[in-house]
Parts: structure tokens; C-alpha cells; sequence
């Protein structure tokens, strides 16, 4: 133990220790954790890529999940390709080939010229430099053309020449249009009225002068046929619901990868990364505006480690259950969502105004679960808000049945709207209203099943479980009716005054009546020793001192308390068993030390309860209903006046005496606690008709034989005060 001891002291000195003491940063951790566990469960299918490629088989049956657009790239790329292909190339004209030809063809003629004007030339060498003048060989016959022409011929064919050559550069000579040129040259030339040497002659000259003199421009082409393939609208297709896309074993082909890329089946794994950043943002935003209001609108849970750890297991829970669903193929499915069960569970457990804060952010969670689609988000939002108002206000098991009901009407209404809005297929719409319905049901399963596991491991305590302990057959209760009778019938009373002023002051009426029922169990131990329970004249408190008489009946808290423990009474109920009677003092019995002590002195703390003073307003209702219902019991002729006196006397003795200083009741609270007092009270104690003697024998036989209680009761006598007194309650 020694060893344990000093490693618990050394964890706890140590720097992680220390900074596992403070409260924030256990608040901070675990909003942590709830944050990762949260963000791991929404990318969950993040990190399941299906690596589909095209030819090999599907490894699963895919189907539309709803009606789609999208572009049809392999068309639209054949459609802009085709585009650009229609453009025609372009070319620009090179002015410098024309004046290249235009010399070379005028320096051919003055070449000519001076060949023919050698004289001291044979005709065979002239013939030679003038063959060697052309690129193409050309005949003898025509080569004696060029020295046997005249001097007018010649320059006739030489401007025929220049005619033709101009022509055709005019009108542009691409490098592929050549040898067209060249032939429509020819034709051109065999039309003129020439002979056959002249013709051939002519030929030669036209097509050894003429050269391409348009250039491509590559760039410019390359711009207008970028042009025409912008210009060309994408080719789009439409997906309808539901229709099969590939099945599984078929072999995926382009066209079935583009529909999967257009339904998002088909995960990108490069834009992974990018999704869950984005992803952690959203739910850090919606954390963070959680947090703002649990501190500005429910500090309590806010400062409460395990309230936050509920609620976080709670969500944590109800995502699980939306994505185990969500693994069934048709998208239909999302429909049985049991968003409605954390929201009912938030509201019974925690709060209903948090219930509502919380089934908003489920529902945008399953939004973000489901895609694009709100119709699941919204029917969501619908069923969670709905179990939230049908659990508000909880008072009995079956109404947990009902709210799954309500759920169920409330999200077949939804989707029967959202259907003819949409003007959805009767068929989904009548799948989909199923669901809902089997949405509702599984809710109010899910609540029914989880609540007492959360209740106990929480340490909890919802109106289901005040409601069960409220009931009669509790063997707590039973021992409490058949043991000690009369102070079971008080507890009986005092609930009752309690429930009515819980109810008053907003308090938690159930609470009330149920801590009323248990509040004197510890009476069990030693019934006789308390004045309801004594059915005889003998007292046993006749017999001892007044300080044992007062150890015996404070004891009864100690003794409650220990019967509720060995019960398994909920906190909230061990609460108010020891505070019922605060640090109040035992008047008659303190009164009585005083008279017989009076040789030495009697101690005024001998004679008080242990306490603690109630801390809530349910413990300080359930006090004063205790004290009045006993004070009021003992009033001879209690009178609506004299009723409605001693309950502001017992109160106001109550405050005096500071018992209800560390509670949060206000003047207000007490004003409207005292009204609902005396209205239950005077029902309780209403004046009754006196019944008519019977005259006669028998009536003498009956008063004969009545005894001496009976005497008593006609004239109205009461026990004097013993045991725990009407101030101090019984």
C-alpha cells in the first residue's frame, strides 16, 4: 500500500500529473479525442479508394444513386478535335520569292542575249552555255530556238513568260500546290498559238522559274484551331436514378468510369487529402460553436467533465450507427438513420434545449455522410427535433413507445412531402415512407436499450428510473408500508406537497415525489421509537434520556442513507435523504434535556441533525413539505386559517435558522412553495359532515364496548408530542 500510495503521489506531483489536475485541460483532451474520433469516422470511405481501371472487372454492383449531368469528355474531345481539323492551315505571302523569280527569269533572258551575241562562238558551244543555263535538260530542236528566234519572237516569249510566272505567284503557291501549278502552267502555255519547240520551250522556263511563295504560319494556325475547340459545347449526358451503371464482374469500360467519376463513386486518391482538411474544418467549426453555447447557455455541463463525455459518446455512437447503414447499397437506406435516438437520449439524460443544438449538428453530419442529397439531412433534422418535444416532458415508460411513434409519424410526413415536391417515383416514395417508419420504431428501441447502461455507467438518474422508483411494489417501499405503515402514508403526504410546490417553482416535480417517498426509510430500523408508527399508549421514549432519544431519531438519516446505498438508490435520491432535515434542531427533546438537566449544561448541537443543509431546490421543498405535513398533523382543528398559519410559521422558522441559505430558492420561490402548500393541504384536511348517531341498542352496546381510545377519538384528543416532533419534523 506504501509503494501505491508514493506512485500515486509521484504521478501526481509530476509535470503530466499536474497537468492532468486541471479541469480545462481534461475539458481540452477530451474535446480532442471527441474531435479525431469524430473527423475518423466521417473519412472513414476517405481511405477505402476503390482503385477502378478501365478493363478490368467491376468488384461490385454500381447504381445510380441519383439523377446526374455530366460532360461526356470522349465525345466532346471527337467534337473539338473535329473542330480544329475543319480549320484550314495558314500562310503567309513571301514577297521576297516573287522578286527572287521575277530576277531569276530576267537574268535568264539577258543571259540569252549575251550567248546569242557571241559571234566568235560555234553554234555547238552556244548551244552547250545554253543548256547549261537551264536546271532541266531540254532538246536540241529547242535549244536552236533560242539562237534562231528573232529578236521580236524572243521577246515576246519572254513577256509571255513574265505574264504566266506573275499570275500564278499572284494568286499564291503553297509548297504542296507546286507541282499543280506547274501543270496548269503547261496547259496554259499548249493553249497558245505557238509551235511545238516554242511550246516546249516556254513550258521549261514557266516551270523551272516558279517556286512556292506562301509560308505556313504555325503559331497562327495552332490559335484557330485552339479557337474552334473552345468554341465547341461540351457534349453532355444525363444519368437517371437508379440505373445500373456496370454490374458486378462486367468488364469497366470508359464510358462506365466516367459515370462512376460523375456519381463520385470513383474516388480520386490525389484529392483525399484535400476532402479531410475540409472535413475537419466543418466539424471544428460546429465543435466550436458548441462549446460557446454549453458555456454561455449550460455552464453545469459545460464544467462537467462526464456530462461532455456523454455527450460526446453519444455522438460518437449515433455517427457508428450512420455509417454501419450506410454500408447498405441502395442509397434508399439513409432513411433508417436513428438520429432521433441520440436526440431523445441528449434530451433525457442531459438537456432538452441541447437536444435540439445537437440533432441540427447530426443532421448535418448525415448530410455531409450522404452527399449532395438533403433530403436525408432534412428528414433527420425532422425526427431528431420530434423525439426531443415528445420526450420533453417524461413521465411514464410508455411514453417512450409513444415518441417512437411520433418519430415515425414525423418523418413519414417529411418524406411524403419531400417526395411530391420533388416528384419522386411513387415506388421510392413508398420505400422510403417504410423506412421512415421503421426509423421511428428503431429509435425508441435504441433509446429503451441504451438508457439504463448510460444512466449507470454515468451515474445518472433520468425520470425513467425516478419513475420506477416511485412505483409502490419497490421493495423498499413495500418493507417501508409493511414495517412502518405510518411513515410510509407521511411519505406518502409529503410527496404529494412536494410535487405540487416543485411544480410551482419549475423545480423537478418527479425528483420531488420520489425523494419524498424514500426521504425516512431509515425509520425502518427503529419504526416504534416514531410517534406515526405507534399504534399503542407506551412510549419508548417515556423510558430513556432526552439526549438517547434524540441520538435515536437523527440516526434515522445515517440509517437511510445506508439502506439506500444497500438498494442502489440513485445519488440524487441519497442527496435528499441526508439533507431533508438540514442542521434543524430537536425542540421538544432539546427543550426536555433543559428541564432535566438542569444541574450541568446541555449542549445545543446534541440536539441537531448532522446535516449538510439542503444544497438543491428539490432537497429544500422535500424539508419544508416534511416539517409542514407533521406540524400540520398535529394541529387539533386545522382549519384553513389555522393551516395556511402554520405553514408560514414553519418556513419562516426554516429560513431564521438558516437551513435554506446554501440552496438557490428565492423570496418568490418561497411565496409560491407556501400557496401550493396550503392548496394540497386544504384539500387534505377539508371540513367533513358529522354522521347521525343510531339511537338504540345497539349504539349503547357499541359505546359500552368502545374502551377508552374510543372516548378519546370523539372528543377530538391527541398523543401529546413524542418522538420526532412536528417542529422538526417526523
Amino acid at each position: 500500500m506504501g509503494i501505491l500510495s508514493s506512485l500515486k503521489n509521484y504521478i501526481s506531483d509530476s509535470l503530466p500529473g499536474r497537468i492532468l489536475c486541471s479541469s480545462r485541460i481534461r475539458r481540452w483532451l477530451l474535446s480532442l479525442l471527441v474531435f479525431l474520433a469524430v473527423t475518423a469516422i466521417l473519412a472513414m470511405d476517405f481511405y477505402q479508394v476503390q482503385k477502378l481501371e478501365i478493363g478490368m472487372p467491376s468488384p461490385a454492383d454500381f447504381r445510380a444513386s441519383r439523377t446526374v449531368d455530366y460532360i461526356d469528355e470522349g465525345k466532346t474531345e471527337e467534337l473539338r478535335e473535329m473542330a480544329a481539323r475543319m480549320v484550314e492551315p495558314v500562310y503567309d505571302p513571301d514577297l521576297v520569292v516573287n522578286n527572287e523569280v521575277q530576277a531569276e527569269l530576267s537574268q535568264f533572258f539577258i543571259s540569252v542575249e549575251e550567248i546569242r551575241s557571241q559571234n566568235d562562238l560555234e553554234d555547238s558551244e552556244k548551244l552547250e552555255q545554253l543548256a547549261a543555263e537551264f536546271s532541266a535538260p531540254l532538246s536540241q530542236p529547242v535549244l536552236k530556238i533560242l539562237l534562231t528566234l528573232d529578236e521580236q519572237r524572243l521577246d515576246f516569249l519572254q513577256s509571255k513568260a513574265k505574264e504566266l510566272i506573275q499570275a500564278a505567284l499572284q494568286g499564291g503557291i503553297r509548297e504542296h500546290e507546286l507541282k499543280d501549278e506547274q501543270e496548269r502552267l503547261k496547259i496554259e502555255v499548249q493553249n497558245l498559238s505557238l509551235t511545238s519547240e516554242e511550246t516546249e520551250l516556254l513550258t521549261a522556263i514557266t516551270r523551272g522559274s516558279i517556286k512556292p511563295n506562301l509560308v505556313f504560319n504555325e503559331e497562327e494556325t495552332e490559335r484557330q484551331r485552339s479557337k474552334a475547340r473552345m468554341n465547341v459545347q461540351p457534349a453532355r449526358k444525363t444519368i437517371v436514378q437508379d440505373l445500373p451503371i456496370v454490374k458486378k464482374g462486367e468488364i469497366i469500360t470508359p464510358e462506365h468510369m466516367e459515370q462512376l467519376e460523375a456519381l463520385g463513386l470513383q474516388r480520386r486518391v490525389e484529392n483525399n487529402r484535400a476532402r479531410i482538411v475540409g472535413l475537419a474544418v466543418l466539424i471544428l467549426v460546429m465543435m466550436i460553436m458548441g462549446s460557446v453555447y454549453l458555456y454561455l447557455f449550460k455552464g453545469d455541463i459545460y464544467r462537467s467533465e462526464s456530462l461532455l463525455a456523454l455527450l460526446g459518446l453519444i455522438l460518437i455512437v449515433n455517427l457508428l450507427l450512420a455509417k454501419l447503414l450506410t454500408l447498405i447499397p441502395n442509397p434508399l437506406y439513409g432513411y433508417l438513420i436513428p438520429v432521433a435516438a441520440g436526440s431523445m437520449l441528449v434530451a433525457i439524460l442531459l438537456d432538452n434545449h441541447l437536444s435540439v443544438l445537437f440533432t441540427i449538428v447530426m443532421a448535418s453530419f448525415v448530410g455531409l455522410i450522404l452527399g449532395e442529397d438533403l433530403n436525408y439531412a432534412l428528414i433527420a433534422m425532422v425526427g431528431g427535433l420530434v423525439g426531443t418535444f415528445s420526450v420533453s416532458r417524461l413521465h411514464q415508460r410508455s411514453h417512450l413507445t409513444r415518441a417512437g411513434l411520433l418519430v415515425a409519424a414525423g418523418n413519414l410526413t417529411a418524406i411524403i412531402g419531400i417526395g411530391l415536391f420533388m416528384a419522386q417515383p411513387w415506388q421510392d416514395v413508398s420505400l422510403s415512407s417504410l423506412l421512415g417508419i421503421i426509423n421511428g420504431v428503431l429509435s425508441a428501441v435504441l433509446t429503451i436499450g441504451l438508457l439504463p447502461y448510460l444512466e449507470n455507467s454515468f451515474g445518472l438518474t433520468t425520470a425513467v428510473t425516478l419513475l420506477e422508483l416511485a412505483n409502490p411494489n419497490h421493495p423498499l417501499l413495500k418493507r417501508l408500508l409493511l414495517e412502518a405503515p405510518g411513515t410510509y402514508h407521511h411519505s406518502i403526504l409529503v410527496g404529494n406537497l412536494g410535487e405540487a410546490a416543485a411544480e410551482a417553482v419549475g423545480a423537478d416535480s418527479l425528483l420531488v415525489r420520489a425523494g419524498a417517498y424514500y426521504h425516512d426509510v431509515g425509520k425502518l430500523k427503529r419504526p416504534y421509537f416514531f410517534i406515526e408508527n405507534q399504534l399503542s399508549k407506551d412510549n419508548p421514549h417515556d423510558k430513556i434520556a432526552a439526549n438517547l432519544s434524540a441520538l435515536i431519531i437523527t440516526s434515522h438519516v445515517k440509517d437511510g442513507l445506508e439502506l439506500a446505498h444497500k438498494h442502489r438508490l440513485p445519488q440524487v435520491i441519497r442527496d435528499i435523504i441526508g439533507q431533508h432535515h438540514g442542521t434543524t434542531l430537536l425542540t421538544y427533546f432539546y427543550n426536555q434535556a433543559l428541564g432535566e438537566g438542569k444541574e450541568q449544561k446541555v449542549a445545543e448541537g446534541d440536539f441537531r441533525y448532522v446535516g449538510p443543509k439542503p444544497q438543491t431546490k428539490e432537497a429544500a421543498i422535500v424539508m419544508l413539505a416534511d416539517s409542514i405535513e407533521a406540524a400540520v398533523r398535529s394541529l387539533g382543528k386545522p382549519t384553513p386559517n389555522r393551516i395556511e398559519g402554520m405553514v408560514h410559521k414553519i418556513i419562516k422558522e426554516r429560513l431564521h435558522d438558516g437551513q435554506l441559505e446554501e440552496c438557490d430558492l428565492t423570496f418568490r420561490d418561497l411565496s409560491a412553495i407556501a400557496a401550493a402548500f396550503v392548496k394540497v393541504l386544504a384539500g387534505i384536511y377539508h371540513s367533513r359532515i358529522e354522521y347521525p348517531q343510531r339511537v338504540g341498542p345497539a349504539t349503547e352496546r357499541e359505546e359500552k364496548g368502545a374502551g377508552p381510545n374510543s372516548r378519546l377519538a370523539k372528543k377530538g384528543a391527541v398523543s401529546p408530542p413524542t418522538g420526532e416532533t412536528a417542529e422538526a419534523g417526523s
